[in-house]
């Protein structure tokens, strides 16, 4: 996974869908994707363990970059934020969810979301 990471190679693979209207940092993530009046915020929440797989964290320096997307054309802007993994616990095993997910609400309450979407949801 770490190798992943380092070449850039899921960047590379979806590099149309990784381009950023609004750069939110210096470093790849977050960033915006504006679509008139919604802004699309993407974070990675994915901390590579090395053994081919990864945990998912909140706490990462770039992740309170996304704060101006809201403000990137008017304040009515509609706030999308998309990450990885599930922002409350689904289900086990724990790395499977947003370990830090206390992190992420203390964002929230300071900078606010319409809408989060997430993966790993379970199929009912």
């Amino acid at each position: 996974m770490k190798e992943v990471v380092v070449s850039g190679a899921f960047e590379q693979l979806f590099a149309a869908y990784q381009r950023a209207d609004l750069r939110l940092a210096a470093d790849t993530y977050p960033f915006a994707r504006l679509r008139g009046e919604i802004a699309l915020v993407f974070a990675n929440t994915c901390v590579p363990t090395g053994d081919l797989g990864a945990w998912a964290a909140w706490a990462k320096p770039s992740c309170d970059g996304w704060r101006p997307a809201g403000r990137a054309r008017d304040s009515r802007a509609i706030r999308v934020l998309v990450i990885h993994h599930p922002p409350v616990m689904h289900r086990p095993p724990e790395n499977r969810n947003l370990r830090d997910r206390g992190k992420l609400a203390e964002v929230l309450a300071r900078v606010g979301a319409e809408l989060i979407v997430h993966g790993h949801e379970p199929s009912r």
